[in-house]
């Protein structure tokens, strides 16, 4: 396998990855009266903003598409 393969495959799974974290947080995770629900909200969220900041700005666009499709009317990111 070619190095760019490599990074190919492990970019696409990345990609899988964070839109996957997208699917299945919980939006309003700060609402919840679940302790252990907020945790895993407050995880996640801390999650996808870190992947978010690696990226490279060509890159980030096709973060932001991603967000604004899993993302409820108030969360969405305008202007991008």
């Amino acid at each position: 396998m070619k190095i760019r393969d490599y990074l190919t495959e492990k970019d696409e799974y990345n990609w899988k990855r964070y839109e996957s974290m997208l699917k299945s947080h919980d939006w309003f995770y700060e609402r919840n009266s679940d302790h252990t629900a907020y945790e895993k909200g407050r995880n996640t969220k801390n999650n996808i903003n870190h992947m978010h900041n690696v990226l490279s700005m060509e890159d980030k666009k096709k973060a932001y598409d991603l967000w604004n499709k899993y993302a409820p009317k108030f969360f969405k990111i305008k202007g991008m």
